[in-house]
């Protein structure tokens, strides 16, 4: 996954794409995150419980 600070603009649905594109990257990454808090949760409660 590169990054490209000066990128040229896009035709219409290769924009749409990338956004898409983005968007799906976006929602893996806070999938992710949800999960780290759901088992660091459940493991404060096995160690509290």
């Amino acid at each position: 996954m590169s990054v490209r600070v000066h990128s040229p603009p896009l035709p219409p649905l290769k924009q749409e794409k990338h956004y898409f594109i983005n968007s799906l990257e976006a929602g893996f990454l806070s999938s992710i995150i949800k999960a780290f808090i759901f088992i660091g949760v459940r493991i404060v409660l096995l160690v509290c419980g």
